[in-house]
């Protein structure tokens, strides 16, 4: 999950890098990006293991982060989600991957 932190970031920093409506503007800047890190890394959510139910309420809090960012959904259905399985353990898990778009 540090590499999703890591791929954030960078979304972030491009986000912010680039000329973007005001919206963004006002919610990209190093302090929001230190909430969004510390929120992540905060032991509330217990590692956020890919699976586990708090690996799902960091997938939401990505995606509402997203939305207040003004990214356009590019998941399944208009939303922000990309569902797919794979096995662990001889289990079937089904996760998501949160994709979202700069217009």
């Amino acid at each position: 999950m540090v590499r999703a932190a890591h791929w954030l970031l960078l979304l972030l920093y491009s986000i912010s890098s680039s000329p973007q409506t005001p919206s963004i503007d006002s919610i990209v800047h190093p302090d929001s990006c230190r909430r969004i890190i510390e929120t992540l890394a905060a032991d509330s959510f217990m590692g956020r293991y890919t699976g586990s139910p708090m690996g799902e309420e960091a997938g939401k809090f990505i995606a509402e982060e997203f939305g207040k960012a003004g990214c356009a959904p590019g998941g399944n259905g208009g939303g922000f989600f990309i569902p797919f399985t794979f096995q662990n353990d001889g289990r079937d898990i089904t996760v998501s991957n949160i994709v979202g778009g700069i217009t």
